[in-house]
């Protein structure tokens, strides 16, 4: 009975009931009616992943934490501010909150992401409220309403203004006088009689949540000694089973390339634009590709090379790189000035030509479609953003989405960033000063704010 594998099966099956209960709960017919200021909230410490529910890819067991409940090691307590809807609705039926939440946090130390990268969710690890640790804050956090795991019926006073640091003290000061005054357990929203959610399977879904915590609590391994180094074991073990997995998969697909002509055609289609010699040695053009990612590396490094960068103004310049970056297909057709017009109708031409020269290795490419591939949307909102436009006016320009305008615009600059490293390779350094220039004429405004409460 001392073995992990069957608790571990029941904490398996416990994560997987309680993602299901986080489904129902966090539903925003039910949800959003409680999303008071000042509402204790009891938050997950991670963002939950889409991909992340198949329990093949979680290698981890949390290890349980003494005096928390099974299924709570990854959850602290925090109070809501505000929330806001944040798109969807009309089309996709399903509309998205962000809950804005004050939580102890500290620093993430975790340095396999790079400071710059992170959201201010990646920067900041949540802990507990009433850890009153030196190197902790409490700061105001957006979350998806997703991450919440489940909402206080209690509600205090929130001050008015977050901003001052004592205010958010004082804030995590109640949240850990509540903790304090419920040593059993804060009370939560009763899902049937507060939220009103009414559903036989739901009431099923609590009922054994409940059963597997009590099988859990009872089972003899939590009396070992030996427990937690037990656990730790095991999720080690199931961390090399699935990377053994991943690894005989990464083999297979590999053999599989190797097998199939498609490698020999990039080749031969890199060879033919001249990125590499006859001999299949990188050439200048080729390192330049090599510095460029989330673009198509082949129209982009022609559109260096055949001049067509140098010859545009900055402006035209970034609203060209905006035809690299957007690739959706929007129902509104851009209306374009005619030197708009003429800039995109030239990219179409290189384009062209590369879908051509990828038809002739026999690479299975529709031309038309390729070229289709590079669109217009954003080519006179990025002149308007250039010409220092404010994003409310922009937005009155296109029927698309704020925070869709607002990843293309950061994605840009990103972009324009990589081209300036690229000529920087190869020695080019007026391109190289000019990719700078339009990323700094991109930077701005609300757009590159890290968070809207700093």
């Amino acid at each position: 009975g001392t073995h992990p594998n069957e608790y571990v099966k029941l904490k398996d099956g416990l994560d997987a009931m309680i993602r299901e209960r986080r489904i129902a709960t966090n539903t925003p017919t039910y949800a959003v009616p409680f999303l008071q200021p000042g509402r204790l909230v009891r938050v997950c410490t991670k963002a939950p992943s889409i991909a992340g529910l198949s329990d093949d890819d979680d290698a981890s067991i949390k290890i349980p934490v003494p005096g928390t409940e099974p299924g709570e090691e990854d959850v602290v307590w925090g109070m809501i501010t505000a929330f806001e809807r944040i798109g969807g609705g009309s089309k996709s039926g399903k509309a998205a909150y962000g809950v804005d939440v004050v939580v102890r946090t500290r620093e993430n130390r975790d340095t396999k992401v790079p400071s710059i990268s992170k959201s201010k969710g990646d920067r900041f690890e949540f802990v507990q409220a009433d850890l009153d640790a030196e190197d902790t804050e409490p700061r105001v956090i957006r979350v998806p309403l997703e991450q919440l795991d489940v909402m206080s019926s209690i509600r205090v006073y929130l001050p008015k203004d977050l901003h001052p640091r004592e205010a958010r003290d004082r804030c995590i000061s109640s949240v850990g006088e509540v903790l304090k005054r419920f040593p059993e357990g804060i009370p939560i929203l009763d899902a049937e009689k507060d939220m009103k959610i009414d559903s036989e399977n739901f009431a099923k879904l609590i009922k054994r949540i409940e059963t597997i915590k009590g099988m859990m609590k009872k089972h003899p391994i939590t009396e070992s000694e030996q427990f937690e180094a037990q656990l730790e074991a095991h999720a080690e073990k199931r961390k090399l089973s699935i990377a053994l997995k991943d690894a005989k998969r990464a083999a297979k697909d590999a053999a599989g390339l190797i097998k199939r002509n498609e490698l020999k055609q990039m080749r031969r289609v890199l060879k033919r634009l001249g990125h590499t010699s006859a001999e299949g040695v990188v050439q200048t053009k080729g390192r330049v590709a090599c510095e460029l990612a989330s673009v198509d590396e082949l129209v982009t490094t022609e559109l260096i090379f055949n001049g067509m960068f140098k010859e545009v103004d900055e402006k035209m310049l970034v609203a060209l790189v905006s035809c690299l970056v957007w690739r959706e297909k929007s129902r509104d057709t851009a209306k374009l000035s005619e030197e708009a017009a003429e800039v995109f109708s030239r990219l179409k031409d290189v384009a062209r030509k590369v879908g051509k020269q990828m038809v002739e290795c026999k690479m299975g490419v529709d031309i038309e479609e390729y070229v289709e591939g590079f669109r217009c949307e954003l080519m006179e909102i990025m002149l308007a953003w250039c010409n220092g436009n404010k994003f409310a006016d922009i937005m009155k320009m296109t029927e698309l989405f704020e925070g869709s305008i607002v990843r293309a615009i950061r994605r840009v600059e990103e972009v324009l960033r990589q081209l300036s490293d690229a000529c920087r390779v190869i020695g080019e350094t007026d391109l190289q000063e000019k990719f700078q220039s339009a990323s700094e004429l991109v930077r701005r405004d609300i757009v590159f704010v890290a968070s809207l409460f700093l």
